[in-house]
């Protein structure tokens, strides 16, 4: 039994049952997928593709002091979506799954958000996205996020995020301390965004859409913004990379 993804060939875990044979492999890349079986006679099954789901977490938005808004985009592959779920949790906390607002589209994908209340002030959360289906895959995403002190403090901080061609739509951009996220909003490609009472430290812009992404550095220091000297233009080109969060220590 071979699994291949394109010409290549992907590692699996292959048990023998009573039923014949079974396995499981991990789902790296979105796109198509093909189970080749053959015995040691010669003869081969019939090749069977499919297509993983996939899932886009957009950044946490509306944090304030003690509320936070979770959302998720889990994308249909080959198989039905059976469940979606998000969940929270303080970070020497156990996970609790919180009732989520879903909506299923007519091609089978979901889209489900989720208002967290209650939450203490100037604490980190972890937050996760689980997606199953009913080909019993599972799909997981960790994300983590900030609650703001109680009180205005700090400066605002502005710029824009826009994409290159001109084109339209929404950006989500988060403002990142490490890999925490503590302030994010969506905005319409071309306008401005303004984050209110940032403190003094280094951080991470990261604007993107899902696809593609655009990350700056941005530096403040006696209640001055240090780095960058220039205006903040986020602008949203080229082919969808990773993107990664760093600081002045890591």
């Amino acid at each position: 039994i071979k699994i291949l993804y394109g010409d290549k060939e992907i590692v699996t875990s292959i048990e023998e049952n009573e039923e014949g044979y079974s396995g499981s492999f991990e789902v790296a890349k979105v796109g198509n997928y093909i189970i080749h079986a053959a015995d040691k006679a010669g003869n081969v099954a019939d090749e069977a593709a499919f297509t993983p789901m996939s899932m886009k977490v957009k950044a946490v938005t509306n944090i304030s002091a003690t509320s936070a808004t979770l959302r998720a985009n889990v994308m249909k592959g080959t198989f039905d979506i059976t469940s979606a779920t998000l969940s929270y949790k303080k970070l020497d906390g156990t996970y609790t799954e919180v009732d989520s607002t879903t909506n299923t589209d007519a091609n089978g994908n979901i889209a489900l958000s989720a208002v967290l209340s209650d939450l203490d002030p100037a604490t980190v959360y972890a937050y996760r996205v689980v997606a199953v289906s009913a080909g019993s895959e599972v799909l997981e995403y960790d994300g983590y996020f900030k609650t703001l002190e109680e009180g205005e403090y700090g400066i605002s901080l502005m710029g824009t995020a826009r994409y290159a061609d001109g084109a339209s739509g929404d950006i989500t951009v988060g403002l990142f301390e490490g890999n925490t996220c503590i302030m994010a909003l969506e905005v319409e490609a071309g306008n401005e965004f303004i984050f209110s009472h940032v403190n003094d430290g280094t951080y991470n812009i990261v604007a993107t859409d899902g696809t593609y992404s655009k990350t700056m550095r941005v530096m403040i220091k006696d209640g001055m913004i240090v780095y960058p000297e220039k205006y903040i233009d986020l602008v949203l080109s080229g082919k969808n990379t990773s993107v990664v969060i760093t600081t002045d220590k890591t």
